[in-house]
């Protein structure tokens, strides 16, 4: 069931599917991808990916270090990366962040890169 839920959420969106895996992401290169705020409450676990899926995914496919960016303006639990780094910058939803958070992150992010 929460696969349905997830796949209609999701709509005509790329998915990352496999034979273990059904994640709302997609990679834009081989080292970057983009995908959604990962959820860890009961709730919004049927319709977005599980934190913990998201974290099994990374940690075994990345397992030499990934950094995730997360660019919401919401807490993510840090501790279920295992082998990789958080890193957050925050702004209201739904509005442009500040310059200075703009160029902070994006200069994380080609530093890690």
């Amino acid at each position: 069931m929460p696969d349905f839920l997830r796949t209609k959420v999701s709509g005509k969106r790329n998915r990352f599917i496999d034979d273990e895996y059904n994640l709302d992401f997609t990679y834009i290169t081989d080292r970057v991808m983009g995908m959604s705020f990962p959820a860890h409450t009961k709730f919004e676990k049927m319709y977005r990916n599980n934190i913990d899926d998201v974290a099994k995914y990374f940690d075994g496919r990345h397992h030499n270090g990934y950094k995730i960016y997360n660019m919401s303006n919401r807490d993510i639990l840090e501790t279920k990366f295992l082998t990789g780094s958080v890193e957050s910058y925050s702004w209201a939803d739904h509005h442009s962040p500040a310059m200075t958070v703009l160029f902070e992150s994006c200069k994380s992010m080609f530093e890690f890169l």
